[in-house]
């Protein structure tokens, strides 16, 4: 008969490989895990079809400007809290992409702060009277838009100045 000892170090000899398989694919899962986005329907990219315009801030002159946008290829792109847009050409004064950190939150879409993208590096825009980002619907050195409309292919972001109709790509 064997005994109590030897039975024990027999149960773990077996019991060690399986635990160390479990353990290995354990690290393997937490390692792959990726940051994962709770943006909901905004994620992606969007290319902008419309914009109207209204010559000052005022709401109630509504906005009777339109701008078709659409062989423009203006596209907004959201990934987690970071969004890019961009343009076949030069919208920024220097470059044809322009990034920066979002926050959606309670039908608001604020845009700030934003950078102008060179390939080595990014410049902050500091200036809010600029005008250089007023191709793309933001005027100044940030964005603040009432979502008036987002399903998972359409979105129209109001702003003091426009109104910007996007289809999801």
């Amino acid at each position: 008969s064997r005994s109590f000892s030897q039975i024990q170090h027999t149960t773990m000899k077996h019991i060690l490989p399986i635990l160390s398989l479990f353990l290995l694919a354990g690290t393997f899962f937490l390692g792959s895990c990726e940051k994962f986005s709770d943006n909901g329907d905004i994620d992606g990219l969007w290319i902008m079809t419309e914009r109207y315009s209204r010559a000052t801030d005022a709401p109630s002159e509504g906005y009777p400007e339109k701008t078709d946008v659409g062989q423009r290829s203006i596209s907004w792109a959201f990934q987690l809290q970071l969004m890019s847009i961009r343009t076949p050409q030069n919208h920024n004064g220097h470059t044809a992409e322009t990034v920066g950190r979002f926050s959606l939150h309670d039908g608001m879409l604020d845009v700030e702060p934003l950078y102008i993208h060179f390939r080595d590096r990014d410049s902050l825009l500091t200036d809010p009277q600029t005008t250089c980002l007023k191709d793309v619907g933001i005027y100044g050195n940030s964005g603040h838009f009432r979502v008036s409309r987002l399903s998972e292919n359409h979105m129209v972001l109001c702003s003091d100045r426009d109104s910007l109709v996007f289809r999801k790509s």
